[in-house]
């Protein structure tokens, strides 16, 4: 078959793909965002999906693998697992995984064991002689040195990922061309992987891939903007309320976006009442933000580890200020928008060069309640700065 890509334009899939795209664990994917925010609730989708996604990284996988002859026995197990990547991502992607995590044990990457297992998918892996544990293990990044090209600080799904989100939100970001990054990518018993930069002064990292690193963060301040982090909050918190109310079970995580939806129009009433508005853009006003890199609290940074740190500021401000539960909303969270690159860049006569930025982390405090709640935002300001403090 032939594919076309917004990306990439047409280009023909091997067989083993083609014939995982026609199984129903392919239907779910294209019904799961790239975003964690279903299209439905999205002001500026549509957004690509995580199917999507997917096949241009399985594209840009055949490109590392024809510039790399020595991988030729993983020619079928790389564009498999760039392929499948995402395939155990539950609905709402990164926004289920810590419900995920704490009724399975798996996160959205390990839990594609559990999507494959006996499915139709696993069953065109067997006829190709492919074992769903090797897929599974360059996934995750546990068959190192191959799996981190795809496991990794700049690596072909981060690649995609940039180029397409903010492709499809037209996001003006510096041009970089994926497919010629892809084509960079070595692996030798040496420098493990590296990028081989054949420019003349070998300068391809401030010209390419600089302008990558600058893509992503223009791509992960819009997704920490207006109305879309409010989307993302109130989404969570609608998860947060099903989950703590024992209403989430492990079938959950096998929903794509929009039958994940129609389950939790099923929860209690703090749930329903969250997705409804976040369903008609009834978007939670954001009362208190707050940003710190490298001045962050001790304290603040050990809370966002825990997602039940947000439940719990949450349900104090509730109490405090005698509201209902589903009034508040609350993020703390350790943010990645800057993304240092690990792997060398060498140029044929050998010489090294080393990506030296910094990839200090932005930590993030926000408070959301409808415009309906009358409260003090000094009050609110100072009760969060107890607790972060």
């Amino acid at each position: 078959m032939r594919y076309y890509d917004m990306l990439y334009g047409e280009w023909e899939p091997h067989d083993f793909i083609e014939k995982i795209i026609h199984t129903k664990e392919m239907v779910r994917l294209r019904n799961i965002t790239q975003s964690v925010v279903p299209n439905s609730l999205e002001m500026r989708g549509p957004i690509p999906s995580r199917f999507q996604h997917g096949m241009g990284v399985c594209f840009l996988a055949t490109i590392v693998l024809a510039r790399n002859p020595s991988l030729s026995e993983y020619e079928k197990l790389l564009p498999i697992a760039s392929f499948l990547h995402d395939a155990g991502s539950p609905p709402f992607s990164h926004l289920s995984e810590p419900f995920l995590k704490e009724i399975t044990g798996y996160d959205g990457e390990s839990f594609l064991g559990e999507i494959l297992d006996g499915s139709e998918t696993e069953k065109v892996l067997k006829e190709y002689g492919v074992a769903t544990e090797d897929v599974v293990k360059m996934v995750t990044g546990n068959m190192k040195p191959v799996s981190e090209v795809l496991h990794g600080s700049l690596d072909i799904d981060n690649l995609d990922n940039v180029g397409r989100f903010a492709h499809a939100t037209g996001l003006s970001i510096p041009h970089f061309n994926a497919k010629y990054i892809a084509a960079m990518f070595r692996l030798s018993s040496v420098d493990g992987w590296h990028f081989l930069d054949t420019t003349p002064r070998g300068n391809v990292h401030e010209h390419t891939t600089k302008n990558w690193q600058r893509a992503r963060r223009i791509v992960y301040e819009s997704i920490y903007t207006a109305p879309h982090l409010n989307l993302i909050i109130m989404l969570q918190r609608a998860v947060e309320l099903a989950y703590v109310n024992g209403e989430l079970v492990k079938d959950f995580f096998f929903l794509d976006d929009y039958a994940a939806m129609m389950y939790l129009g099923m929860c209690n009433l703090g749930t329903v009442h969250l997705l409804k508005n976040a369903l008609r853009w009834n978007w939670y006003d954001e009362i208190l933000s707050l940003e710190y890199t490298t001045d962050a609290p001790e304290k603040l940074k050990k809370l966002s580890d825990f997602w039940s740190e947000r439940t719990r500021v949450a349900d104090m401000l509730a109490k405090k200020l005698q509201i209902s539960r589903h009034h508040v909303c609350a993020m703390i969270s350790r943010g990645t928008d800057y993304r240092k690159i690990t792997i060398p860049f060498v140029t044929p006569s050998g010489r090294h060069r080393y990506d030296t930025s910094s990839d200090a982390p932005i930590y993030r405090v926000k408070i959301y309640m409808p415009s309906t709640v009358k409260a003090s935002k000094e009050l609110i300001k100072d009760l969060v700065m107890q607790e972060i403090t």
